[in-house]
């Protein structure tokens, strides 16, 4: 996949993806697929060996799969459980559509709004949703002295009862998460946190409020 890339072969690259997804599921298509070759497209462009325009375009092609992964899943929208989207600034949303897909193969409906949300603008929508979660994604370029503080706002000022789940690389830097948030770093802890009994009360609570 990464030579069809190099060699500017789009349907290739498409080929092989839907190849590699076939036999498995969502979860383990992000955990031994998407997930390390994002990685290896992001040190390949590092170092001077993939283009700008190459980078981007394979983040267009994978988020484009994903997100059509996540409708046939999916169907029709369900009233949303788990709230996705980035904080201020950050603009990388591949780590969101991996999650997105995932969750819809769980038959748990997610929302993935646009990148770069304002923090009372996140706290709007997961009260407006009525969502059990909130999933928030950064990667290693977000400036840790600026996520540290914005994680702990954002958990103060959600509803008790909506859970926060972080992911991407840039939450590795930071230390001290606050109580209430779960660092959701593989596909496995994914796996669990969507399980938990926590998890599923809270939408199943919220759901019935919602329609009650």
């Amino acid at each position: 996949m990464l030579a069809a890339l190099q060699a500017h072969q789009v349907p290739k690259l498409t080929t092989l993806l839907e190849k590699e997804r076939k036999n498995r599921s969502m979860l383990d298509f992000v955990e031994e697929i998407a997930a390390p070759l994002t990685y290896m497209v992001g040190e390949e462009w590092a170092r001077g060996a993939l283009p700008v325009h190459a980078e981007h375009l394979y983040s267009s092609v994978l988020e484009s799969f994903l997100s059509r992964e996540a409708s046939r899943l999916m169907g029709d929208m369900r009233k949303p459980a788990i709230l996705l989207t980035t904080p201020a600034g950050e603009l990388h949303t591949l780590g969101l559509a991996m999650v997105h897909a995932a969750v819809s193969e769980a038959g748990i409906s997610s929302l993935q709004l646009p990148e770069s949300l304002p923090l009372g603008e996140i706290v709007k929508a997961a009260e407006a949703y009525r969502v059990a979660a909130v999933g928030l994604s950064a990667s290693c370029h977000y400036p840790p002295r600026l996520l540290g503080p914005l994680i702990r706002q954002l958990r103060a000022s959600l509803p008790a009862d909506t859970a926060l789940w972080l992911g991407g690389a840039g939450m590795a830097k930071i230390s001290n998460l606050p109580a209430g948030t779960m660092d959701l770093s593989s596909m496995n802890q994914l796996r669990d946190a969507l399980q938990s009994r926590m998890f599923l009360d809270r939408s199943s609570k919220r759901t019935t409020k919602a329609t009650g």
